[in-house]
């Protein structure tokens, strides 16, 4: 131990050998120092990085060469106990110190290390033609397009098909001489459009002749005969005709059956077929409608059509008394007001009125009016009042329809009297239909 701390103190008290003058201190005579193979640096991987400079390059080998020739020499004077030089431990404190040494002018021990040059390889594809830029843009664009199912020609042919349709073929040319004689063929060859046709039939009825004793008119289970116009049957203009049931059930005239009149093509009046006494079946009835002024003169042919409620044109109430709109009708003495509340009856206003000096029938007139009157004061809630005087008489009768019963209301056969909450527009088409005039 003493010897050993003597030799250390010797080879401090010599002068330092800086590394820069002499970077590898040869080894003593008395201990030769084996050679110790230079630590294997691993070979970085390929980088694409700038190369480092030359003097970066001396100084890290000179670093790495110094630790190497350090730490051997440590590890021989442990196991042998020799003395190391003053440069060996002078070298390893120098190289550890602090203090940054200035440009290292040559390192020592060069190891070599080696960077595999990295070579950029550049696959380039070769140009492709017009025709193969489309055939890929094509392919690219169906590449998500999937065959559901294919449909290819049956490519046998149906030997009975041919023959039977040969056969077909050369029976009906042999056969056309004799289609246009046959009505029963077409018949069956048109059967198809007998539906449609039918409903054509319906929507475009048939024209009649007025006045003409053979025409014979249908519509529904209906057969009207005999049609005759009159002129002023007790001051009313009319038309005449048997109405008979072809049908098997009473025949209430249920239905909106109309004598639609024409003059040439256009219409001049409409008169609707009703009557309080029902058809049987198989049986007939001879009704009288009343008919206008212009369609008494001009009206030459006619047809019988059937027209609903939803096909009524509408009507717009230009006269109002009170939250009343007022429909007012007139035909000859007779005058009715129709008093609407949101476009539904609730009340009637009727008002007779004949003078002995303007009518040929006063005293028939007088007496139906007065018959009425008597039949009218039997309905509970129904005002009517008669007033004869030297040269006229009055009936006036008015109500409150949701005060009338609507059963007592038909007892009284009075098609000028509608339901309560009857519209406007059916009012409206349905008394004009029998000879008034409305505004």
């Amino acid at each position: 131990m003493d010897n050993k701390e003597v030799q250390n103190t010797t080879n401090l008290d010599q002068p330092v050998v800086s590394p820069e003058v002499n970077p590898e201190p040869a080894p003593t005579p008395e201990t030769p120092v084996p050679e110790t193979p230079a630590p294997e640096v691993p070979e970085p991987a390929p980088k694409q990085e700038p190369a480092p400079t030359p003097e970066v390059a001396n100084s890290t080998d000179s670093t790495v060469s110094a630790i190497a020739n350090s730490e051997s020499r440590d590890e021989q004077a442990v196991v042998k106990g020799q003395e190391q030089t003053t440069a060996d431990f002078t070298s390893m404190f120098g190289v550890a110190s602090e203090e940054k040494p200035e440009e290292p002018k040559k390192a020592v021990i060069d190891i070599p290390i080696k960077l595999a040059p990295v070579e950029e390889t550049i696959v380039r594809e070769p140009e492709l033609t017009p025709e193969q830029k489309k055939a890929n843009h094509a392919q690219a664009f169906n590449a998500d397009e999937k065959t559901l199912y294919e449909i290819r020609p049956d490519k046998q042919g149906n030997p009975i098909v041919v023959v039977v349709f040969f056969c077909l073929l050369v029976f009906f040319i042999f056969s056309l001489p004799k289609i246009s004689k046959n009505q029963t063929i077409i018949d069956y060859f048109s059967a198809g459009n007998k539906k449609q046709n039918t409903k054509e039939k319906e929507k475009e009825p048939e024209y009649y002749n007025l006045n003409t004793a053979t025409v014979r008119a249908k519509i529904g289970s209906l057969e009207l005969t005999n049609f005759v116009t009159s002129d002023k049957i007790d001051g009313e203009y009319t038309l005449s005709f048997t109405v008979q049931n072809m049908g098997d059930r009473l025949y209430q005239y249920d239905k909106k059956y109309y004598v639609v009149l024409y003059d040439g093509d256009q219409i001049v009046y409409r008169a609707l077929i009703h009557s309080y006494e029902g058809v049987a079946p198989k049986a007939a009835q001879e009704l009288t409608l009343i008919l206008n002024e212009r369609a008494f003169k001009s009206a030459n042919r006619f047809k019988l059509e059937e027209i609903v409620e939803s096909e009524y044109p509408e009507v717009k109430i230009q006269n109002h008394n009170g939250n009343y709109g007022v429909l007012t009708c007139t035909h000859n003495f007779n005058t009715i007001e129709y008093y609407f509340f949101d476009n539904k009856l609730a009340k009637i206003k009727e008002v007779y009125r004949e003078e002995f000096d303007k009518s040929t029938a006063y005293t028939t007139h007088k007496n139906k009016q007065l018959a009425l009157h008597e039949k009218y004061e039997s309905v509970p809630n129904f005002d009517s009042n008669f007033v004869e005087t030297n040269s006229y008489f009055t009936l006036v009768n008015e109500f409150t329809l949701a005060d009338v019963p609507d059963n007592s209301l038909s007892q009284l056969k009075t098609y000028r009297y509608f339901k309560y909450n009857t519209p406007k527009d059916v009012v409206n088409f349905e008394i004009e239909a029998q000879g008034y005039f409305c505004s």
